[in-house]
């Protein structure tokens, strides 16, 4: 099950859903997704052996760091009223944990890059100094 929730194709799944601003979950449900997505990045959860041990002790503090981060990502690309350049700003210090930089990174491919937007103002929204703050985390 690990495996098959580790492919590209389904992890990038998993993640634009829940970056997806069309989707309203639930506080449970919003942590439960949140925990899941940690669960299935966190490498040190997975290791085998008795020499393992203090690892996957770590990855469980790893694990519940980087689920409480992907919740307040996913408060703060929710946000109602926020413009897309404020919820950027908020995503900078999120960039803790590889899964919450992926999930950022792909808010901002498919939301603020998106293909919908008219060209002129991709450019204008391409040329924000945040979006170089962002990419250089």
């Amino acid at each position: 099950v690990l495996e098959a929730l580790r492919s590209p194709a389904i992890l990038e799944a998993m993640v634009g859903s829940f970056v997806d601003p069309s989707m309203v979950l639930t506080g449970r449900e919003r942590a439960a997704f949140a925990r899941l997505l940690a669960l299935v990045a966190v490498d040190d959860l997975w290791l085998e052996g008795p020499a393992a041990q203090e690892a996957r002790e770590n990855g469980v503090e790893t694990m519940e760091a980087a689920a409480a981060e992907l919740e307040k990502l996913h408060q703060a690309v929710h946000h109602p009223t926020r413009s897309w350049l404020k919820i950027m700003g908020s995503l900078t210090p999120l960039q803790r944990h590889a899964v919450t930089s992926f999930a950022g990174l792909h808010w901002l491919s498919s939301i603020v890059l998106s293909k919908r937007i008219p060209p002129q103002d991709l450019l204008v929204r391409m040329s924000q100094p945040m979006m170089f703050v962002l990419l250089r985390r």
